[in-house]
C-alpha cells in the first residue's frame, strides 16, 4: 500500500502542477484517501457484501469514467 500511496501521491502532484490547479488536500492526503477508497471496495467485494447493500461496481465504472475523461478519453 505504501508503493501505491507513494505513486498516487506522485501523480497527483505532476497531475496539478502540469494543469495549475489548486489540490483540496495535499498530494498524500489526497492519494492516502484515494487508496483508502478501493481497499475498502476490495475488502467488500472479497467478504461477499451484495450490490444491493453497497454498489461497488458502480463505484468503480464511474470512478473509471472520471479517470477516462480527465485523460481527454471519454
Amino acid at each position: 500500500m505504501g508503493g501505491w500511496r507513494s505513486l498516487l501521491e506522485s501523480v497527483f502532484a505532476e497531475w496539478a502542477e502540469a494543469l495549475g490547479i489548486d489540490l483540496p488536500l495535499r498530494p498524500r492526503a489526497l492519494a492516502t484517501l484515494v487508496a483508502n477508497v478501493f481497499q475498502g471496495i476490495e475488502i467488500e467485494l472479497l467478504a461477499g457484501v451484495p450490490p444491493d447493500e453497497a454498489p461497488h461496481r458502480e463505484v468503480l465504472d464511474a470512478l473509471g469514467a472520471l479517470i477516462a475523461r480527465a485523460e481527454g478519453g471519454a
